[in-house]
């Protein structure tokens, strides 16, 4: 059976994906806490350690998106948590280090979001981390065309985070996790590659 690598395996997201993909793959959890491979993703060091010996993947899906929310004068740019050290950096960062263990023709699934297309107030720092993940997917697709393909899902505030988050999104379009999880199947499973799926409609 086929090895997927879930980074972020215990969000709201990781763990709808990680429960449907399990019907057709192996799948292996990473994270902080709770996961088959506990590593942080803003550690390149703690990565590379806790897959050193692992087995070769099929597929990795990234899919944890933290970022600071704020007047942008006020967000240390040093602070991990803004969103270019997190969300950016440690999806890259995953990447790079995986890339060694996965085997030809694998995919590789990140997660982005609404906000470099729809800004809000306060989302600077998310809006910028989202951007670079898209431009990164489409540049990194082309230098391994034939090696692994390479997306990235890129949802609105989705229906499970609407109770919690629906104030800072105000008359945002709500992608239903239904909607969610099949788009990271899509990429795992069909052919797509260099692609954002953008999982709402554009204004």
């Amino acid at each position: 059976m086929k090895r997927i690598l879930i980074v972020g395996a215990n969000g709201a997201i990781g763990s709808a994906v990680a429960k449907d993909l399990a019907q057709d793959f192996e799948i292996i959890r990473a994270g902080r806490t709770n996961a088959d491979i506990i590593l942080d993703v803003t550690d390149r060091a703690s990565i590379d350690k806790a897959l050193k010996g692992v087995a070769k993947f099929d597929g990795l899906i990234t899919c944890y998106g933290k970022a600071a929310f704020g007047e942008f004068a006020d967000i240390n740019l040093a602070d991990e948590g803004n969103g270019l050290g997190y969300k950016f950096s440690g999806q890259v960062n995953m990447v790079q280090a995986v890339l060694p263990l996965l085997n030809v023709g694998a995919s590789i699934t990140l997660t982005s979001g609404i906000l470099n297309d729809q800004p809000i107030a306060g989302g600077v720092f998310a809006a910028a981390a989202n951007g670079a993940l898209n431009s990164f997917t489409y540049a990194l697709a082309l230098e391994l065309n034939g090696r692994a393909r390479v997306n990235i899902v890129s949802p609105s505030l989705i229906a499970d985070s609407e109770d919690a988050m629906g104030r800072t999104f105000p008359g945002y379009e709500i992608t239903p996790m239904h909607d969610v999880v099949n788009a990271y199947r899509h990429c795992v499973m069909g052919q797509l590659n260099g692609k954002v799926l953008r999982l709402y409609r554009p204004i």
